[in-house]
């Protein structure tokens, strides 16, 4: 059976997103013996290469096609699950960081183009967010499978399989990909007009600019806290296992409202949905400041599926005010102020563990977050209705 180009692309979303060391990378470099501080300088170091690095794949993408930015962000991906096999210093592991923050830079955001390019050329751009619902949901289960496996498989002390299957996994999504047709490329790169970036970036409304903040804020301070929340639940006595699982639950509810998101959106509206679940997500992060205990597992579940809906439909709300010229480079500017963001709050949360306990801290800064982000989003959506 042929497969069509889209199915291509949710193939080569679940095998990219096979990350097996996920849920416990945080644990394993505590194991090696690096401490909480070290490995926040670390994740610093790879949030420094995002920052520097995302503008300029950005432009990669839209000036030679979304393909040869998604292969060069796997073979980073490759490069960066070998050297943690084989990293044993803060430098060698702190190179690998950086190395891995390219590979992201180079991915993330190139999938939206590559979907939306081609629904855009076949005239069926309201299809967006059910299709980039759908990709959602195969690459966060898959990252739900891996990250129980790769539990399951830590619980025996086999770390060396956790990462070998994660190479081989990003090997499989390079093959796929080459399959894959790149539209952008094929349709739209010759029509590029030659203007310089910073033109381009002088030309976008004021509107566009609050909304790539909003967006900036939300992905920034609420992807650190994913990453720390593995430290959350261990700091709680919650086992290996436990850990894993809950996260690869966590993932499993977020992959459903991917799908579900559309639905939501349609029947109360893109904005609404999004302020729904930012309102539902602050209460949670509240009841887990006061009362801790199970709130804490709740609560991660709860930002999970809140995180993919706003996200999804942030990324929605932006994808429609683009043109397929400048939308890489635009995508590559969100995930660069992200970038800078997540240094800022990793560097925050690092030194403020070394006061006060570390899960009130990170209770309090997703508080903090949302009560900003809610405030310029909603400054968005009344410019937006004007």
């Amino acid at each position: 059976m042929k497969l069509n180009n889209i199915s291509k692309v949710l193939i080569f979303g679940f095998f990219s997103s096979l990350f097996f060391e996920r849920s416990l990378w945080m644990i394993y470099l505590q194991g090696k013996g690096f401490s909480m501080s070290e490995i926040s300088f670390f994740q610093i170091g790879l949030n420094i290469a995002m920052f520097i690095f995302e503008v300029p794949s950005g432009i990669v993408s839209d000036r030679f096609g979304r393909k040869i930015s998604m292969f060069l962000g796997l073979v980073c991906t490759i490069i960066y699950l070998i050297g943690m096999l084989v990293a044993e210093n803060n430098i060698s592991v702190f190179i690998f960081f950086i190395i891995y923050g390219f590979g992201i830079a180079l991915l993330s955001g190139t999938e939206q183009s590559l979907i939306y390019d081609e629904l855009l050329f076949k005239r069926r751009k309201n299809l967006y967010h059910k299709i980039i619902g759908r990709y959602n949901f195969i690459s966060i289960s898959a990252l739900a499978i891996s990250s129980f496996l790769g539990g399951v498989i830590a619980e025996y002390n086999a770390w060396d399989m956790v990462f070998y299957l994660g190479v081989i996994s990003q090997f499989i999504a390079m093959i796929v990909l080459f399959s894959v047709v790149d539209f952008y490329k094929r349709n739209f790169i010759h029509d590029r007009e030659s203007i310089s970036t910073f033109k381009m970036l002088h030309n976008i409304s004021l509107n566009i600019y609050i909304l790539i903040i909003s967006l900036a804020i939300f992905q920034g301070v609420f992807s650190s806290i994913t990453l720390y929340y593995q430290t959350v639940l261990k700091d709680n006595d919650f086992s290996l296992l436990f850990i894993s699982g809950i996260y690869s639950v966590s993932f499993l509810f977020s992959a459903f409202s991917s799908v579900f998101s559309g639905g939501i959106a349609d029947l109360i509206g893109e904005k609404r949905s999004i302020m729904l679940f930012s309102l539902l997500l602050l209460c949670f992060l509240g009841l887990s400041l006061m009362f801790g205990g199970i709130w804490i597992a709740l609560t991660f579940i709860i930002i999970l599926i809140s995180y993919e809906i706003i996200d999804t439909s942030l990324g929605v709300l932006l994808n429609h005010s683009l043109s397929p010229n400048d939308r890489g480079t635009i995508l590559s500017m969100v995930n660069s102020l992200c970038s800078l963001i997540m240094i800022f709050s990793f560097w925050l949360i690092g030194a403020l563990s070394n006061y006060f306990d570390f899960s009130k801290i990170i209770f309090a800064s997703g508080i903090f977050c949302m009560l900003v982000f809610i405030t310029i989003f909603h400054i968005y959506s009344k410019k937006y209705n004007k």
